[in-house]
């Protein structure tokens, strides 16, 4: 309820300043306000959402955990939040991030440093424990990311540290990958 009552004043405060510039950094000031005071309690629903993921079922943990990004996603700038998202992420099973994957790499060029590491540090994790499971979505992230981009070097990094951990699978892998990129490209 804190995270939607949260958005809500975010998307609320951003009409504002379409509407009146003037008003818009008045309410802004005042859900920064808001956001302050909100944080120890954003911090416990994160707490809370992986102690359910962690003793939850499968359609819930799913559930939860797109909440936990949610929460991280928009909040982790902050450092109680990213502490909070960091020591979860350490306690929890690897394999609940499985489930999620495909929304933690596109998430993976996120402008903002401290999220992108931290998103980085899981998906390595994961990819090391679960290679089979990462190396075609990270490679497919890798291959249609702008060369320079955040999110083309974010991904090559992950796959740099899954190819030490496993280098034959990586190999074959890769070239699975690249073959199916090709016929769907041409297909």
């Amino acid at each position: 309820a804190m995270l939607n009552a949260l958005q809500f004043q975010r998307r609320r405060n951003a009409r504002l300043e379409s509407i009146a510039p003037d008003r818009g950094a008045e309410c802004s000031a005042d859900t920064s306000d808001a956001l302050v005071a909100a944080l120890p309690h954003l911090v416990a629903g994160i707490e809370g959402f992986f102690r359910a993921v962690a003793v939850g079922e499968d359609r819930l943990g799913i559930q939860d955990s797109l909440r936990i990004m949610s929460a991280w996603f928009t909040y982790g700038h902050h450092d109680m939040v990213h502490a909070a998202v960091r020591s979860g992420i350490d306690r929890s099973s690897i394999a609940v991030w499985l489930r999620v994957v495909p929304q933690l790499i596109s998430r993976v060029g996120t402008p903002e440093r401290s999220i992108r590491q931290l998103l980085g540090t899981l998906l390595t994790k994961v990819g090391v424990a679960f290679p089979h499971a990462m190396l075609y979505p990270i490679s497919v992230c890798y291959s249609t990311a702008e060369p320079g981009s955040l999110r083309r070097s974010a991904a090559r990094k992950i796959l740099r540290d899954i190819r030490e951990a496993h280098a034959a699978l990586c190999r074959e892998g890769q070239t699975i990958s690249d073959e199916l990129i090709r016929v769907a490209i041409l297909w």
